[in-house]
């Protein structure tokens, strides 16, 4: 597989990684919201604003969907930064559109400003409480059939082995005390002779 394959899958994966806290789903959950609100911007910069904001937002929303799927650290603090620095470059820019996308291009910077606001204040509780699979944090219940689970199953499973085994062990003791005690008592029978 090529260099780009791999980059690709490791910023796209299959499926989300899984969380062990609530504030791991409360900074996905917010990166969601991120990125559905950045391809509607998409589509309102095709229409009204222009082409510098459409590749901004296209950009923005391909890289909070990595983040949704991954939750990696450092892709959520590259996100802040440039969200950071493209709300600062839309306000230095703001006085070149004209009414209608004056417009829309104020919705967008009050829109990065609540988003990066919102996203600061879920990245540093999911920080503060150790990460994806943070300590610290709301711990979700496990799912049957986890990590956790499992181990603890092949523990029980090896104490139900050597009970098993202790148990089959005592049985066979007692199948060979009671076969000896039969072949006893057949030979005596034998050497008696026939009963009459």
């Amino acid at each position: 597989m090529n260099i780009f394959g791999r980059i690709f899958f490791r910023l796209y994966p299959n499926k989300p990684k899984p969380t062990d806290t609530y504030e791991g789903d409360d900074l996905r959950f917010v990166i969601k919201v991120c990125c559905i609100l950045h391809a509607l911007f998409f589509l309102a910069s095709i229409v009204a604003i222009g082409f510098v904001s459409m590749l901004q937002d296209i950009f923005y929303a391909c890289w909070t969907y990595s983040v949704f799927l991954t939750l990696k650290e450092w892709q959520v603090l590259f996100y802040i930064v440039t969200l950071f620095f493209g709300s600062c470059h839309g306000i230095f820019r703001l006085f070149q559109y004209s009414e209608l996308n004056l417009l829309f291009f104020i919705l967008k910077l009050i829109y990065y400003c609540c988003a990066l606001y919102f996203v600061v204040r879920a990245y540093r509780n999911f920080r503060v409480t150790g990460g994806i699979h943070g300590k610290l944090g709301r711990q979700k219940p496990r799912p049957e059939g986890s990590t956790a689970d499992r181990e603890t199953d092949s523990g029980d499973k090896k104490k139900k082995k050597k009970k098993k085994s202790s148990v089959e062990d005592k049985l066979g003791q007692i199948t060979e005390k009671l076969l000896d005690q039969a072949t006893t008592m057949l030979q005596d029978d034998e050497e008696k002779g026939p009963k009459h």
